[in-house]
Formats: structure tokens, sequence, C-alpha cells
């Protein structure tokens, strides 16, 4: 395995995992600025050097995802080395190990939630209108349902005989040391970029974007 540099940031802040070709690895500590450049210096400071990066692009928090794709960016600029990256459903399905069809719900935004279903070898995603949202799952019946622990779908549900489950795993899905175990046991289900072509996975623009309409 080549030197890889592992960053998470989906549901927190940014977080750095690193594997050595020697097969040393360590986490990253102590890169608290929330500034890119500072992380960007800190990174340097560690005197890592690595060959490809391995991220997750999103669904997740605005900020966090662009800084991480903005650090992977400036760390290859005019290389030719490959970034890889997945999606936070996929990183999702193998935390729970789901391969079989499930259905995944986090929030949204506030007339939608992203809704992803499938497995970790098939995954779709959905924006589905919350007005929407019990027809949605009725479609479905007898599909194990994930929900995030913040989200406030249970109103949307009540009544509803579901196979459903809570989740608790922001802290799972924010380490970069899982993105890592994923990445060694499922490699062929990241794709590839470049530091020109890397780019978060939004569904809709961020406030700031917004204002500038």
């Amino acid at each position: 395995m080549k030197n890889t540099l592992y960053i998470e940031s989906v549901v927190g802040p940014v977080n750095f995992y690193y594997y050595e070709s020697d097969q040393s690895c360590f986490q990253i500590e102590n890169l608290n600025s929330k500034n890119t450049e500072q992380m960007l210096t800190e990174l340097s400071l560690k005197s890592i050097n690595p060959n490809q990066i391995v991220l997750n692009i999103g669904p997740g928090s605005f900020t966090a995802i662009r800084t991480t794709v903005a650090i992977a960016k400036a760390l290859f600029f005019k290389t030719n080395k490959i970034i890889y990256s997945c999606q936070t459903f996929v990183f999702i399905s193998y935390l729970l190990k789901l391969k079989q069809d499930s259905i995944i719900v986090i929030d949204g935004f506030q007339e939608e939630y992203l809704v992803s279903f499938g497995g970790l070898l098939f995954n779709e995603i959905h924006q589905v209108k919350i007005a929407d949202f019990r027809n949605f799952i009725l479609s479905r019946p007898n599909i194990m349902f994930y929900v995030f622990q913040n989200t406030k779908i249970q109103k949307h549900i009540d009544g509803l005989k579901l196979n459903l489950k809570g989740l608790a795993i922001n802290q799972e899905v924010n380490s970069a040391k899982k993105l890592c175990d994923f990445f060694h046991e499922y490699q062929t289900l990241f794709k590839t970029f470049d530091w020109i072509s890397i780019s978060p996975l939004y569904f809709k623009k961020s406030a700031a974007e917004e204002k500038l309409k």
C-alpha cells in the first residue's frame, strides 16, 4: 500500500489519518485550525509525503467537506497523483455492514430529507420532500430503515409499522481511521480523481453560495 493520507470531515471537524508503505500508521493530532491554509502548514510540519489521498466527498457539512477537498487539491497541485473518494451513504453502509437493501435517512434541508436506498454494493440517493416522505416509505415495505440520531423524522412516520433503527454513529462517520479500514477492504468502491476534477458532493448550494446569486 502506498503512503496514503485519509481525510474525513462529513459531520464534524476535519481529521486526518496517515498510512505509510512500511505499514506504520498514525492519527494526525492537534490540527485544530479551521483555516485551510493553516492546516496545510501544520501538515507540512508533520513530514508526511502521501502518494495518494482518500476522502469522503459528502453529502455532509458544507464547510468541512469544502475544506477537505481544498486540502487535497492543494497537496496534489499540478501532480498526477490520485485522489480516491467515496460518498457518505456508502461509507455508512460499510460501517453498518449493509450489503442488502436498506434505507438510510439523514437531514438534508429544511424542506427535504436525503435518503439512500440500497446497500454497500448498490446505492442510489433521493431528495425526498418532507410532504412526500410517508409515501416514499410506504412504497418500500419490509426494508430496514436507519435514521441518524439527530434527524427529526419521528413525526412523519408515526403510526407506520417500520423496521426502524436509530443511528448514533456520528463519531464513526467522522473517523479518518474508519475510512482507512473501509478503503483497505473495499478499494474498488472508491472513485478516482485528480487535483483538478475532485469536487464536493452537494445537493444544494451553501448559504454563502445562495447569497452570491
